[in-house]
């Protein structure tokens, strides 16, 4: 039997500028207060383009604990319409999204050893699955890959994440293993860095 696709209305609620190129996408789900997802699942949002819809996927950034919102970690493209898109956006706009979706998930049982690797926003569905870890107090160990283009761009994102952190704890309480940092924060002690 097929799956009833389902697509919500999002509201558009805050925009974080992480480097000149990346931005932060916060969107509430007023018509499901619990916009219930897996770590690991993307959504399809859609945008109109002549007279139609364009749909793209776009992983979930936010672990799933946060409740009533998404956040969405977009890279703009030079040539891509839907990005672009994105971009000229501003709060209070509503955008047409079909999820959760996706079977991308943590094994189970967990490995001792767990290791991510990721590029730019390839990060995003990365920050979902280790923000719940380092919250439950995950007794294994957590490595982190994470390559980027330029290191300004990656101290720019840094300090925009920071930031962000900052106000997140305010509403968050977050337990995690003090031999680890935030994931949010590209170096850690056991991370590796690798520019492209």
């Amino acid at each position: 039997m097929a799956k009833i696709k389902e697509i919500y209305n999002a509201h558009l609620v805050q925009i974080d500028e992480m480097t000149p190129t990346v931005r932060n996408f916060h969107f509430e789900f007023p018509e499901k207060p619990r916009f219930d997802y897996r770590p690991g699942q993307f959504v399809m949002v859609e945008v109109p383009r002549e007279g139609k819809n364009v749909r793209k996927p776009y992983s979930i950034a936010s672990p799933p604990d946060w409740p009533g919102k998404i956040e969405l970690c977009i890279k703009k493209v030079e040539g891509g319409y839907v990005s672009s898109y994105f971009f000229d956006l501003k709060p209070g706009y509503i955008m047409p999204m079909e999820g959760p979706l996706g079977v991308f998930k943590l094994k189970d049982p967990l490995p001792e050893h767990l290791i991510f690797v990721a590029t730019g926003t390839g990060i995003a569905p990365l920050r979902a699955m280790i923000h719940p870890l380092l919250k439950n107090g995950h007794a294994g160990k957590i490595t982190l890959i994470l390559g980027v283009r330029e290191r300004q761009s990656e101290q720019h994102a840094r300090d925009r994440r920071l930031q962000q952190d900052r106000r997140d704890a305010e509403g968050h309480h977050r337990e995690r293993d003090p031999g680890h940092r935030r994931v949010d924060q590209p170096h850690r002690p056991e991370a590796e860095h690798h520019p492209d």
